[in-house]
């Protein structure tokens, strides 16, 4: 299942890639910013994607959050 399938984007809105960065001490975690887009391609908001490979063990948690354009959070998922 994609990221944009997990928050539930409405008709016509996509994603826009920003920025990616990685953090911890062997890279463990990758950050993903994106634009949230509507259909005339004006930015609607934004979506912070987090991808957590544990260390041990390997296993690896997504978590996501869309946001509007004043900050207030619109849709938290974890997978």
């Amino acid at each position: 299942m994609s990221i944009s399938e997990k928050l539930a984007l409405g008709p016509g809105e996509t994603l826009r890639m920003n920025s990616t960065r990685t953090k911890g001490f062997v890279g463990e975690t990758d950050v993903t910013c994106y634009s949230v887009l509507d259909a005339s391609g004006n930015i609607i908001g934004t979506v912070t994607h987090t991808e957590h490979t544990a260390v041990r063990g390997f296993r690896v948690t997504n978590s996501a959050t869309r946001t509007d354009l004043q900050g207030n959070d619109v849709l938290t998922a974890n997978w």
